[in-house]
């Protein structure tokens, strides 16, 4: 079972890493990791590209993950009831070697 490393580009490397089987269980693992990091890091919604660059135990690119994301006007009025803001990433694109493997928009609820 390969073991690969999910790294951020605002600097963080990830140390541990986590064993993965197949390609499925891998981009769900990035994904469900983006959204907890977005999750946990609401200033990251702030227009700008963000990406995680999955990695194999010998460094090489395993996958890219994308993801462009803002808070709209309405998720700030909600904010400003008291409400739950659900936000959305404008794009999301994980790329293999292979090339795009998707490309599609996701909302996460905070």
């Amino acid at each position: 079972m390969p073991r690969h490393f999910f790294n951020m580009s605002d600097g963080y490397r990830d140390a541990e890493g986590l064993d993965v089987d197949d390609q499925h269980q891998l981009r769900a693992l990035a994904i469900k990791t983006a959204a907890e990091v977005f999750g946990e890091n609401p200033s990251l919604w702030n227009g700008n590209s963000w990406r995680m660059k999955v990695t194999d135990e010998e460094g090489n690119l395993a996958l890219d993950l994308e993801l462009v994301a803002r808070v709209t006007a309405s998720d700030s009025a909600n904010r400003a009831k008291g409400e739950s803001p659900t936000y959305t990433a404008d794009t999301v694109s994980i790329t293999n070697k292979s090339g795009t493997l998707a490309a599609s928009s996701i909302r996460v609820m905070v």
